[in-house]
This record gives C-alpha cells, structure tokens and sequence, in this order.
C-alpha cells in the first residue's frame, strides 16, 4: 500500500482526475503508435473498463468530435460511475445478450479500436490463476 501511494502515476492520476493509472499506459500507446488519429472519426470499445481510466483518455480524445460520428462503448461485469461521451453496458462481453448490445449501441458503426486491460480476479493458487488468465 505505501509504494501504490508513492508511485507518481498515483499522484498525477489524481491530479490530472483519472480514475486509474493505467490512464497513463493507455495515453503513451495511443502516442507511440497513433492509435486515435485526431482526424479520423471512430467506434472504440473498452472490455473489462471499470473503473473507467481507459474509456476516460479516449473519451478526453473526443471531446470536440460530434456524437454522430465517434461511439465509445465500455463494458464491464462490474458498475462503472458515468463518463460524459460513454456508453456503459454492465456485463459479460463473452454473452450474447452484452454483443447485441454492443452492436444495437454501434448503430452499424464499424469498431476502429479494441481495448482490454483486463485482469481475473486473483486466488493465489498458481495453476488456477494462470488458468483465468488464459480463459480470458
């Protein structure tokens, strides 16, 4: 608990209002290999995204896109606050009930980027850890 709270991507998480850390892997990934063009209009899809950092950078991305053209859908098993810009459906992305709802959000849009940050909950056993892992 003490290195979580020096770590200075904590520190500026807070600063900057980001949910997560993470926030800032995501923000150097779209950098360095220009993930979200500025100009390009695009459908982005966040599994696994509470708390919500991730869907938070591109929807920071977006701000001054129209609605009409960007769709950022996160989803998620676990309630995930509000994010102005975001569409949030709680469930299991693997169900076919969350796909149609993802697709009826995208309105036929076509996904431009895909991301995934997710992690199974932890047991401590090795072999059932490295399993979930996989599974997902």
């Amino acid at each position: 608990m003490n290195r979580q709270l020096q770590d200075p991507y904590v520190k500026l998480a807070k600063s900057e209002q980001f949910r997560a850390r993470s926030s800032f892997k995501l923000i150097e990934l779209i950098d360095k290999h220009k993930l979200v063009p500025k100009s390009a209009d695009m459908c982005v899809v966040d599994c696994g995204a509470a708390p919500g950092g991730w869907s938070q950078v591109i929807a920071r991305r977006f701000e001054s896109k129209p609605q009409e053209s960007t769709r950022i859908i996160a989803v998620d098993l676990v309630d995930m606050m509000p994010i102005p810009g975001v569409h949030f459906i709680q469930g299991d992305f693997l169900e076919q009930g969350v796909k149609d709802q993802v697709r009826e959000t995208l309105g036929g849009r076509r996904v431009g980027l895909l991301l995934s940050d997710m992690a199974p909950s932890f047991t401590g056993h090795h072999s059932t850890d490295a399993a979930r892992t996989m599974n997902l």
